[in-house]
């Protein structure tokens, strides 16, 4: 009977496709994280350039409040730091996403390597079963040869 295929490092196998799995559910949290503070950098320049709107319009219809249009240069300010903290924040984020993206990659690469292990593992067990069919084969070719020589020899 053909011995069944069995890997030794299975354990390792499984070991390490959990580790690259862990590594892409955290690429995928950094990538969300970044994508929010692209998004909110991107929402506080679309208020600062309304807020620029506001003030233009303001001015061009004349009736201009200084009180009001001392508040508008602060929320303008207030803004304008805020894009700023967002882009260095941001910055961050991506740095972090590429070096857990560094990481996804070694874990996949580490994982490649006992998977090809295993793939050369298996091909050596294919060939070894092959190569017992085929004795086992050759040695009924032979038995029946023999059989009908010694039944011809005997008639």
């Amino acid at each position: 009977m053909a011995k069944r295929f069995r890997f030794r490092l299975e354990a390792v196998l499984e070991q390490r496709r959990r580790e690259r799995d862990a590594r892409r559910r955290s690429v995928g949290e950094a990538a969300a994280v970044a994508t929010e503070a692209l998004a909110r950098i991107t929402q506080l320049r679309d208020e600062l350039e309304h807020a620029r709107e506001s003030s233009r319009d303001a001015q061009v219809m004349g009736a201009v409040d200084l009180t009001w249009l001392s508040r508008q240069e602060l929320h303008r300010n207030w803004l304008r730091q805020s894009i700023d903290s967002g882009t260095e924040e941001l910055a961050t984020r991506r740095s972090e996403l590429k070096s857990r993206q560094s990481e996804l990659a070694e874990a996949s690469s580490r994982l490649k390597v006992v998977e090809k292990l295993r793939e050369r593992r298996w091909e050596q067990h294919r060939r070894e079963l092959n190569r017992e069919e085929q004795t086992a084969t050759d040695e009924a070719g032979v038995l029946l040869y023999l059989r009908r020589r010694a039944a011809a020899c005997g008639e």
